[in-house]
């Protein structure tokens, strides 16, 4: 059997210097995952997660996490170097990933905090569950969908422990492919609604709520969001059939959503699909997604402790995501979307700014959503949204 090789090149982010395999991709990417691999494009999904472990130490006392899928090592490697963590799980199943890994831990001298393991990501998670050695902090970020892992990384963490979830398949959370999203998520979605990125969040956040309910869990959203190829949702976990009950039953619904003219309705109460009603706007039949996460997607202390914490402070890609992810915080679900509307009432799409400002001069809330940048979140209804749309008239 010959020698198995593999071409590296040095890379830089945050406080680290580590070696990585060249891979071909886009500007959101790699195209395929493989051996060590560095997705630049993900550093601003790392430099939260430095924020997140930050205070988690400060905060809760946090003394060891895990990176469970870590190519390159380099957001172990950051862990290790810009928080006080004490240990770090590095893993990765491809025997040249630990290779690199090792060789990255003595390039920047972390030998005494960065641990390395070579397995599958699930036998490991499980494996710490059983032998009584939970994690206060475990990172799930696969190529492709996390479903796979939710429940031994559930299972991993110790009670009111964090876990860390990235989702790329945003095809199908995004209902390009219901069929898709039906299968790997548990959600049913006729097709792509204007409102497809939160769709994407709540489809994924509903999904791990039901995995941690099977097994007597709790979780409540610190911080979830959209952010270009993928999705991330880091969840707080705790332990209690009662309150994983209540859960479901207070924050699982549908979206009753009208393909015509725009308009939605949350409907709560678990799991169990609605009667499907008409849209009492334009009197459409309305369509149904679900069933969803319709609790909050966001810990608005949570991002705002995160922020103060962020690498570089609030400036770059994650300091603005950070940021707006604060101001639509206490904002009800789902967004409206400017350029949909205004294709709907034939009229030149406006700028969020001047429809966030003349729904707030109407005593509503509202502000621009992370999610696009030609959407807003409100509180008003949808009259008010299509008046403002509409704008002043002349």
């Amino acid at each position: 059997m010959g020698a198995l090789s593999i071409s590296l090149k040095m890379y830089e982010e945050g406080a680290v210097s580590f070696y990585a395999r060249e891979v071909e991709g886009s500007s959101k990417g790699p195209l395929s995952r493989s051996a060590a691999f560095y997705n630049p494009a993900m550093r601003e999904n790392r430099d939260i997660a430095v924020a997140a472990v930050r205070w988690g130490v400060s905060e809760r006392g946090w003394g060891r996490v895990a990176d469970v899928m870590a190519a390159s090592g380099v957001r172990a490697l950051r862990f290790a170097a810009e928080t006080d963590v004490d240990e770090v799980l590095a893993n990765d199943s491809n025997p040249l990933a630990v290779y690199v890994m090792q060789r990255n831990v003595r390039l920047n001298g972390l030998e005494g905090r960065v641990r390395i393991s070579l397995g599958d990501a699930r036998v490991l998670m499980y494996g710490l569950a059983a032998a009584r050695r939970r994690l206060d902090f475990v990172d799930v970020d696969p190529y492709g969908t996390p479903m796979p892992y939710v429940d031994s990384a559930l299972c991993s963490v110790r009670s009111r422990g964090v876990v860390g979830l990235t989702a790329t398949d945003t095809p199908n959370l995004f209902a390009v492919y219901p069929k898709k999203l039906a299968r790997v998520y548990g959600v049913f979605c006729r097709g792509k609604p204007p409102f497809f990125r939160e769709l994407g969040v709540r489809s994924l956040l509903g999904a791990a709520a039901r995995v941690a309910a099977g097994g007597g869990r709790w979780l409540r959203p610190l911080l979830s969001y959209a952010s270009g190829h993928y999705v991330r949702a880091y969840l707080e976990v705790g332990l209690g059939a009662s309150r994983a009950s209540d859960m479901l039953e207070e924050s699982l619904g549908w979206v009753e959503y009208c393909r015509k003219c725009g308009s939605w309705k949350i409907v709560g109460g678990g799991v169990g699909p609605p009667e499907i009603g008409r849209c009492q706007l334009c009197g459409e039949k309305m369509s149904l997604c679900g069933p969803l996460w319709i609790g909050p997607t966001v810990d608005e202390d949570f991002v705002g402790r995160v922020a103060d914490r962020l690498p570089g402070g609030s400036g770059g890609e994650a300091g603005w995501l950070v940021s707006r992810l604060r101001e639509e915080a206490n904002l009800p679900p789902l967004y409206h979307d400017l350029d949909f509307l205004g294709g709907r009432l034939k009229v030149s799409s406006p700028s969020p700014g001047r429809v966030v400002e003349e729904l707030r001069a109407s005593g509503y809330k509202a502000a621009r959503t992370h999610f696009c940048p030609k959407c807003v979140k409100t509180d008003a209804p949808i009259e008010e949204v299509i008046r403002a749309v509409r704008g002043p008239r002349l």
